[in-house]
């Protein structure tokens, strides 16, 4: 199959990398994940966990999937916590920050990956509160593209964000590997044709790209 990137590019098995975002291009320090955040929401307003899951129940999944919007799901949130708006967004900022960093190794790895011709995007899980957060500037301007659940209104557990992706890349499944942090995330791709990869670590994953025939030159 040809691409617009050359005959050298159309040889390759493999043309479009996507990449999970939180766990993988952006991941917790001292191990923490996306329930650490919620934990430490939880505590600087008081609650339990248990009380803190069942007031942001309905609200926070629904923003993911792109069903209410992210001040919509804020407003529903903050009146189940007792507090405002402004200030259950000041919370999330906060401990989102403090708990996540770019994954700089693996970020630097895939914009060589896209000198060398692959199409690089970003497929996210992700509601927009953290969408403000995570969607750095420079993912925008250096990939080719950042597709968020919310904005499609699927989750990467069900087949349609895959498609929408592999349609703004005019690219096949057969040529897309998806890496992801989580295993549940894994079927849907996998019923498209797209090679799935858990991602555990930057060394396993080059060397797991490597084996597939993807390198540094």
């Amino acid at each position: 199959m040809k691409t617009k990137r050359g005959d050298k590019f159309a040889k390759r098995k493999y043309t479009t990398l996507l990449f999970d975002l939180g766990g993988v291009l952006s991941w917790g320090k001292k191990s923490e994940n996306m329930r650490g955040v919620h934990e430490q929401v939880a505590q600087a307003l008081g609650f339990s966990m248990d009380h803190y899951l069942d007031a942001i129940d309905g609200s926070y999944p629904d923003a993911i999937k792109g069903k209410i919007s992210g001040k919509e799901a804020m407003k529903k949130m903050s009146k189940n916590l007792n507090t405002t708006p402004e200030k259950l967004e000041a919370i999330y900022r906060e401990h989102y920050k403090k708990s996540f960093k770019i994954n700089h190794e693996l970020y630097k790895k895939i914009l060589k990956l896209k000198k060398q011709g692959y199409k690089i995007g970003i497929v996210s899980d992700i509601w927009p509160i953290a969408k403000k957060i995570f969607f750095y500037k420079k993912y925008y301007r250096d990939l080719d593209l950042v597709l968020a659940s919310c904005d499609v209104k699927s989750r990467k557990t069900h087949k349609k964000i895959f498609q929408i992706a592999l349609k703004k890349l005019h690219t096949s499944p057969r040529e897309t590997i998806f890496i992801d942090n989580e295993k549940w995330n894994m079927p849907a791709p996998r019923a498209l044709g797209i090679k799935s990869i858990q991602f555990r670590n930057n060394k396993e994953l080059f060397i797991q790209l490597k084996k597939l025939g993807i390198g540094l030159k």
